[in-house]
């Protein structure tokens, strides 16, 4: 008011060019690599590290279940914290000898009839004219299955009766318990607001977190990787490094390189927290330089995202939303905030325009680089708790 403060901030362009550029350098590293770091989830066992207590969790619960009591799992974390590669490996090892139906929540399910579609299909049973019926036919068979349902986070949207369908579906798993062992899968910052509008916790035997993994584990997650590439890695000396009195005591390459490596994933994991999709890019983008037999990699992690907390509220509003949702449609963004289709089209493209959503699918998601530090400034201005 009176012009003493100063003004606020805009997204750099240096800021928005990074964001932009990281797609062109990730395509440029060599086939092989981008396969071995790619960010579907893990099918390969070689890979799968640091989850032996959640494993552990679900085999008991499992137990339980087949006891004849109620159980119920649902599985939490970030997205890209590993939620499927974990089920994925538990399918392996824990559900090898019972049938197991897998399905992905696509996109959102608003109506009871497309729920029902929804569940025929993942149980392979005919369609039915209501979820009672479905039930009905599921309780008279005699077969006892695993269901594997990913993504609970999309049956619901952030409006007065968006929550209506995922109840319903609650309901539906607490009634068929006798025949099905239901895990879900969801996102944290969903689950979190769930939690608080429905206690949905409450639907469930056990809510498994995923909890931080530490800098071992995502040291590990990362190398075993590289590893396998058959690539040698080359850490490059930052000069600030260069004048540091424990790097100069160092005698050896060796002791060189293993220095770098630490410093390198003690910023790595200060930043993934993690979520291994994140660490999987973040050190992609770390990659200076290639050869036939070496990968070159810069230990400093670069970034400036100091921009995102002078965003104007109504940017911080939709990102808290993308991370309750974890993606929106411009028409879902538009009821959400109780505005018009053309306002929300144009705040989205503006925002992706600027490098912090990205649209898939006509759906808009927060930047995967920008993740971790787009929670930080929610949690900080209390946007998320």
């Amino acid at each position: 008011m009176t012009g003493m403060a100063a003004a606020e901030r805009q997204i750099s362009e240096e800021g928005t060019n990074f964001l932009f550029d990281i797609r062109k350098k990730l395509d440029s590293l060599p086939y092989v690599y981008q396969r071995l770091f790619t960010l579907e989830a893990l099918e390969d066992e070689r890979f799968f590290i640091g989850r032996e207590a959640e494993l552990k969790t679900i085999e008991t619960l499992y137990a339980t279940w087949q006891r004849g009591q109620f159980a119920c799992l649902s599985v939490v974390g970030e997205k890209g914290s590993g939620k499927t590669s974990l089920l994925n490996y538990a399918k392996e090892k824990i559900f090898s000898a019972i049938d197991v139906h897998t399905a992905d929540l696509q996109s959102t399910v608003r109506t009871e009839k497309e729920l029902i579609a929804f569940l025929a299909a993942a149980l392979d049973v005919p369609e039915t004219g209501s979820l009672d019926e479905l039930e009905e036919n599921i309780l008279a068979q005699e077969a006892t299955y695993v269901v594997i349902l990913e993504n609970l986070q999309r049956m619901f949207v952030r409006v007065p009766s968006g929550f209506d369908t995922l109840e319903r579906f609650l309901l539906f798993i607490s009634r068929t318990n006798s025949r099905i062992f239901w895990i879900t899968t969801a996102t944290l910052y969903s689950w979190q607001y769930l939690d608080r509008v429905i206690n949905i916790s409450d639907y469930f035997r056990r809510v498994l977190y995923l909890d931080d993994l530490p800098q071992q584990a995502i040291e590990e997650v990362v190398l075993k990787r590289h590893r396998v590439s058959g690539y040698q890695l080359v850490f490059e000396t930052p000069e600030k490094l260069k004048k540091n009195r424990k790097f100069k005591a160092l005698r050896t390459e060796q002791e060189r390189q293993a220095f770098l490596q630490n410093y390198y994933f003690t910023r790595l994991n200060d930043i993934a927290m993690s979520n291994i999709s994140i660490a999987l890019l973040f050190w992609q983008n770390a990659i200076r330089s290639f050869s036939d037999e070496e990968i070159h990699l810069s230990p400093e992690i670069d970034f400036d995202h100091t921009f995102l907390n002078n965003l104007p509220p109504e940017k911080l509003f939709t990102l808290c939303a993308l991370l309750q949702h974890e993606f929106l449609t411009p028409a879902q963004h538009a009821e959400v905030f109780q505005q018009s289709l053309e306002k929300s089209v144009l705040h989205l493209r503006a925002m992706a325009d600027d490098g912090l959503l990205v649209e898939e699918n006509g759906s808009y998601l927060a930047h995967r680089f920008l993740y971790r530090h787009i929670v930080r400034v929610l949690k900080v201005k209390n946007y998320l708790y």
